[in-house]
């Protein structure tokens, strides 16, 4: 295996000519040679296999570089899930001397990098499908002057953190204060993606290769400090950072027994205080990024890995939805809080009984949709009449509208049979009306199925599962 020696030091850079246009990434599986990922890896193989295989099925043809330290001896076979992530497509590893650290590491990465673009990641990190990498780069290609856009991280809590703020210093070294200050800068929009000035940003992020080299990582810090003290480099050197909340990745930290005592190390913290000639750390918490809905990691990344969608069950009532609802759920589709009877989730069904009252709560549908284990299936014939009231909400899962239609007349006979009466205030003809009106316009997947072809479906499945 190839052992990194250490590279002379850095020698002082000018910026390159940003003036070139470069080719658009367009979506986060267009990313391909103008975009590489750097990841330093320390002895979480598990995790850094996960973190591996997501982006590979949002960006399948990138190309990923990796730097780990974990061994002081190597070991013939590597463990299981280090040889995997060897073998993949687009991978490129690079096995250091045991402890070389983040520092050393990530400058390697950068000077073995190719791509005009470099990605940045923590090896605990999971790509879903809110971490759109063509946002950060479509910034970074917007503003030649931007050195490094960062995004958001998804904690385990569900919520969405910046780690945002403008330096201000007090005081002379070796007391000097550091503050971090709110956010005044403007936002600005690049192509619909929002963004806006600041001098830190999390470690998800994505800059110009030249940057990152004008930029160095201190290679004397192995661990904690690195990083703010790579945002105080960029800014002492007049680097301009920015942010996006449009672009999200998933933070899932796993601690292995034999990572913790190299994870804490405060002798680090003392070094950047010395260096920086500082009386104590700033003290500045990530927040959570407003207007950003809090959701479930875990069940996010488990609608994605199953590969399938959510699904939303849409028709008048005495059309099959209940029947076809119980059908998704039994093949592995998650019922949430469904009820026996109908098979509707009672929380999705107490917010439509609101909205059919004028008493739509925005919120209580997103924490609703937040707890739901995904992929889910959710029926309720009131979505025809509330539909479009939760679109706002059912934007971060896409869900696949799945109508089922029956004819008018027979809907009508139905009810007639059973002594009900037609519900929420329509009759079935304009109900069904309003009900294609939202199918035309439904903005994901969509599937159509006549209720006669359920019926035959019904038989086949039954006649299976007995």
């Amino acid at each position: 295996m190839p052992i990194y020696k250490p590279i002379p030091g850095y020698r002082p850079m000018v910026r390159q000519d940003r003036s070139a246009p470069l080719p658009a990434v367009t979506t986060s599986a267009s990313v391909t040679k103008d975009v590489q990922f750097l990841v330093k890896s320390f002895r979480r193989f598990a995790s850094l296999r996960r973190l591996v295989e997501s982006i590979r099925r949002h960006c399948p043809a990138a190309r990923i570089l990796i730097a780990d330290d974990s061994f002081e001896q190597v070991p013939d076979p590597l463990p299981a899930d280090a040889d995997a992530i060897r073998r993949m497509p687009g991978v490129t590893w690079r096995q250091l001397p045991f402890d070389t650290g983040l520092g050393a590491g990530r400058n390697l990465l950068v000077e073995e990098s190719t791509a005009a673009f470099l990605v940045n990641c923590d090896d605990d990190f999971v790509f879903t499908n809110e971490t759109r990498i063509e946002n950060l780069v479509q910034v970074l290609q917007a503003d030649p002057e931007i050195d490094l856009v960062g995004g958001l991280v998804r904690q385990t809590n569900g919520v969405a953190q910046n780690w945002c703020g403008r330096f201000r210093f007090a005081g002379e070294r070796p007391q000097r204060q550091i503050h971090v200050d709110p956010l005044d800068s403007e936002w600005r929009s690049a192509g619909g993606v929002w963004y806006r000035g600041t001098d830190l940003a999390f470690n998800f992020f994505a800059a110009r290769r030249d940057s990152l080299r004008m930029f160095p990582w201190d290679r004397q810090f192995k661990i904690i400090g690195e990083h703010l003290d790579h945002f105080l480099t960029i800014h002492a050197g007049d680097g301009r950072v920015v942010y996006t909340p449009s672009s999200i990745v998933t933070h899932l930290p796993e601690q292995p027994a034999d990572y913790v005592p190299f994870r804490r190390r405060p002798e680090f913290v003392e070094m950047l205080r010395r260096k920086w000639g500082l009386a104590a750390m700033p003290n500045h918490p990530a927040v959570p990024e407003p207007n950003v809905p809090v959701r479930n990691p875990r069940n996010l990344l488990a609608c994605e890995t199953s590969g399938r969608p959510n699904v939303i069950l849409f028709g008048v009532g005495h059309s099959g939805t209940s029947v076809v609802t119980r059908m998704l759920h039994a093949l592995g589709w998650e019922a949430g809080d469904a009820d026996a009877e109908y098979a509707e989730s009672v929380s999705v069904r107490v917010i439509n009984d609101r909205a059919l009252r004028g008493e739509f709560d925005p919120d209580e549908a997103r924490r609703v949709l937040a707890h739901l284990p995904q992929p889910w299936a959710i029926k309720d014939p009131r979505f025809v009449h509330t539909v479009d009231q939760w679109l706002p909400q059912f934007r971060d899962y896409e869900p696949t509208l799945f109508w089922l239609v029956r004819d008018a007349e027979a809907v009508a006979g139905s009810y007639r049979r059973r002594g009900e009466r037609v519900r929420f205030g329509l009759n079935v003809e304009d109900a069904v009306e309003l009900a294609g009106g939202t199918f035309a316009r439904w903005p994901w997947g969509k599937v159509r199925v006549e209720y006669e072809r359920v019926r035959e479906a019904v038989g086949l499945f039954d006649a299976t599962h007995r």
